[in-house]
């Protein structure tokens, strides 16, 4: 249901199915339930539907966790590069909800964006150490963006 609403432009009924999958996930331990929650990819279509930039930075760390939690990543340039776009993306979301935020929540968006600059820092590093050419102009703009 989510993939379709989202392939149609029905984003309510997105959020809708992917509040009920965390409600399940708080309810039960369903294997397969928490499987489709790990999937990073739903993170970061959830992360675009998000109401607000915190939000959005939020849910495209939980994405990062997805896609990094095996290790692997910068041993393929594609998988590489996903990570780098979405540590770029990360921490484009991470400044504008620090700069955007109001009084009550800058404690929140101080510490997303710290994470967001660790995130990036780790991502170059690993990225470096692989030095894929496809990957160059990625990983420049993602330097330039955490300094």
């Amino acid at each position: 249901m989510i993939m379709v609403s989202m392939d149609t432009g029905h984003f309510e009924d997105v959020l809708c199915g992917i509040h009920r999958l965390l409600e399940i996930l708080h309810k039960y331990e369903d294997v397969e339930v928490l499987a489709l929650i790990n999937k990073p990819e739903l993170w970061q279509l959830y992360s675009d539907v998000s109401p607000s930039n915190l939000l959005k930075a939020q849910r495209l760390l939980k994405a990062y966790r997805g896609y990094t939690q095996n290790g692997n990543w910068p041993n393929n340039p594609d998988s590489c590069k996903q990570v780098i776009d979405l540590a770029h993306s990360l921490l484009d979301y991470s400044l504008k909800a620090r700069q955007d935020c109001e009084d009550k929540d800058t404690l929140q968006a101080n510490s997303q964006l710290s994470s967001a600059r660790l995130t990036g820092q780790a991502v170059i590093r690993a990225a470096e150490k692989q030095d894929w050419p496809d990957n160059k102009d990625g990983l420049e703009q993602l330097r330039e963006l955490n300094y």
